[in-house]
């Protein structure tokens, strides 16, 4: 099988499926994996795919929460923990829908008199049910708005002026892309209106992104980089072409 005849295959795979785990990839394609390997880099030089954790996805789309949620986990756990440490009980957050604030929401069973506010009807949830076996005395409150069932997550309208009755603390999100010119990006237009209407009305602005986030931008602002008080990834970041440009925007970077 020629080269270019592999790059059409997998081309044809992602026209059908944008994300797809590597072990399903392999079983597709009559070539080695030490092959398939060095056509996936080759083709993301070329700005054909981008490899993710465990796969790989076309350029204009963003895995399923559920899929997301199996990346980066432990750079993800880590993140996770080390935001905690900036919150402390009494305090009044925005977070945002996605899978590394999902891992941080986990984390909040070990604060009391928090008023947690999301548009994630998933964490939402999660966190009510959570708080309500262990006795902990926080309060959730969910976002009105159209309901997306992709994201399970609310947006519009609704979403942006019931945002604006509040005053948070802080707001924490993840974001798609982070680049030092294009700030932190996401894929849906929705989900950057809500974080810009969350960071406007919060007093700090939390990001919590791991370094595959890194040098990348996807289509839509969520907040531009000298808008960003904390800024937390993991080890390695280092080596990202944008780490030094970043670091000397934001007010505080820290490496889980």
């Amino acid at each position: 099988m020629l080269k270019a005849q592999r790059f059409d295959a997998i081309r044809d795979v992602l026209k059908k499926y944008p994300y797809i785990a590597l072990h399903q990839l392999i079983k597709l394609m009559p070539i080695s994996r030490e092959t398939l390997r060095r056509d996936l880099i080759e083709m993301e030089s070329m700005q054909i795919i981008k490899r993710v954790h465990g796969g790989i996805m076309r350029l204009d789309a963003e895995p399923d929460l559920a899929v997301r949620e199996k990346m980066q986990v432990r750079e993800k756990q880590n993140i996770a923990k080390a935001a905690l440490g900036y919150l402390h009980s009494g305090n009044v957050i925005f977070v945002d829908a996605g899978s590394t604030t999902a891992i941080f929401l986990e984390q909040l069973s070990q604060l009391s008199d928090m008023t947690i506010i999301t548009n994630s009807l998933s964490a939402a949830m999660d966190l009510k049910r959570r708080f309500s076996a262990q006795n902990i005395n926080n309060v959730v409150h969910l976002l009105g708005g159209e309901l997306l069932l992709d994201t399970s997550a609310t947006y519009g309208v609704n979403t942006l002026l019931e945002i604006g009755h509040f005053h948070a603390d802080l707001a924490i999100f993840s974001p798609v892309g982070l680049h030092h010119h294009f700030g932190a990006t996401c894929f849906y237009s929705q989900e950057g209106a809500v974080v810009r209407a969350m960071v406007k009305n919060a007093r700090q602005v939390m990001v919590l992104s791991d370094n595959s986030k890194w040098s990348t931008v996807s289509h839509f602002q969520m907040c531009a980089l000298d808008e960003i008080d904390i800024l937390i990834t993991n080890a390695g970041v280092e080596a990202q072409p944008d780490f030094q440009l970043i670091k000397g925007i934001v007010q505080e970077v820290i490496i889980a």
